[in-house]
């Protein structure tokens, strides 16, 4: 996914895929950091589908791994 990321411009759906794969690694706060990138990237990227249901998942981690 990283190399994904890397790309110019960044893969979008990356960073969500990397941040599902952290959760079910119980991962949460690399989660919550691919999450919150990703929502930027969506965002600068115009694609707010990809914000949204970063967005959706990283509000269900609510206090999760804190």
């Amino acid at each position: 996914f990283n190399g994904l990321i890397r790309d110019t411009p960044p893969y979008v759906p990356a960073y969500f895929m990397a941040g599902q794969l952290m959760v079910r690694l119980d991962r949460i706060t690399e989660a919550r950091k691919y999450l919150r990138d990703g929502i930027d990237e969506a965002r600068n990227q115009q694609d707010h589908h990809a914000a949204a249901e970063m967005a959706q998942l990283l509000a269900s981690l609510g206090g999760a791994g804190e």
